[in-house]
C-alpha cells in the first residue's frame, strides 16, 4: 500500500487559517502492513498465540474494500492479553515497541481511569466491535487511518470535522497499533500520533486534553496536550463497516 506522504514544516489549518508548526508527514518508510503480517507481529515480538480463526477472518477482511477515509486494517488484541489491568496492559506494550528512542515514562501510574476517560463515540464503537459476529476472538479488526487524515488540524479542530461513522482512537489502540507499525513515529518532524478518543485529567475532572505520541528532547514522548493546541494535530480515527 503506497505511503500516504505530504510535505513537512509548517503546514495551514483548513479550519481557521492559521500556520501549525508541528510535524504534517508520515515517516519515509511507513507502510501498512498486511493483516497476517501484523498477527504475526504480535506473535514474534509478544510471545501472543493466535489460532486459525484470526488468521481466516483476516484473509476475508483482506479481500473487501476499505470505508472511505480509511487507510488500512489493524488488528487489535485484547488488552487483558497484556495485563491485569488496562493500564498495565497499555504500559507493557508501550516497552515493547521497538523505537530508536527511550520511551519517556513520566506518565507511569497515571493512565488509570482516574486519570483517562474514553469519549462516548469511542466506547460506542468499541463496544460494537466487541459484540459483532467476531466477538469470539483473541481481538478485534478495525478500518483506520494514523493521523494523516487530520494532519492540519488541532484536535478540537479534528473532532469538529469527523465524517459519519469515523471515531477517534484510544489510547491502547493507537499503542497496539504504533506496536505492529513502529516506523509510523521516528522522528521530530514525522507526524504525532493523537488519541482523539480518550480524555485525560487528573481525578478525571479536565476533559480538555488528550494524549498525544512524539518525538522530542531525543526521546518518544507521550503527553497531555490541551485540545487546541497544534502539538494535536495527526488524530488518529477508525471507521465503522
Amino acid at each position: 500500500m503506497a505511503n500516504m506522504e505530504v510535505s513537512p514544516s509548517i503546514t495551514t489549518s483548513p479550519i481557521r487559517g492559521r500556520s501549525i508548526a508541528a510535524g504534517s508527514r508520515y515517516s519515509w518508510d511507513y507502510h501498512p502492513l498486511p493483516l497476517s503480517e501484523q498477527i504475526e507481529l504480535l506473535e514474534r515480538r509478544c510471545g501472543l498465540v493466535f489460532g486459525r480463526e484470526e488468521r481466516w477472518v483476516a484473509q476475508d477482511l483482506e479481500e473487501r474494500p476499505l470505508p472511505p477515509g480509511a487507510e488500512s486494517r489493524f488488528f487489535i488484541p485484547h488488552w487483558n492479553l497484556f495485563g491485569e489491568s488496562e493500564e498495565a496492559a497499555l504500559w507493557k506494550v508501550l516497552e515493547l515497541i521497538p523505537t530508536r528512542h527511550k520511551l519517556n515514562d513520566l506518565l507511569k501510574g497515571k493512565t488509570g481511569p482516574e486519570y483517562l476517560r474514553t469519549t462516548d463515540s469511542t466506547a460506542h464503537l468499541k463496544d460494537r466491535l466487541a459484540n459483532d459476529s467476531y466477538a469470539a476472538l483473541e481481538g478485534v479488526f478495525i478500518s483506520a487511518q494514523f493521523g494523516n487524515r487530520h494532519r492540519n488540524r488541532t484536535a478540537r479542530e479534528a473532532a469538529h470535522a469527523l465524517e459519519s461513522g469515523e471515531f477517534g482512537i484510544d489510547i491502547y489502540t493507537a499503542a497496539i497499533m504504533f506496536l505492529t507499525h513502529p516506523t509510523r513515529l521516528q522522528h521530530f518532524s514525522d507526524m504525532y500520533i493523537a488519541c482523539l478518543g480518550s480524555r485525560y485529567g487528573a481525578d478525571n475532572t479536565d476533559s480538555q486534553q488528550i494524549l498525544v505520541f512524539r518525538v522530542a528532547h531525543g526521546m518518544l514522548q507521550l503527553e497531555p496536550q490541551q485540545i487546541d493546541s497544534p502539538l494535536t494535530c495527526g488524530a488518529v480515527t477508525a471507521f465503522a463497516e
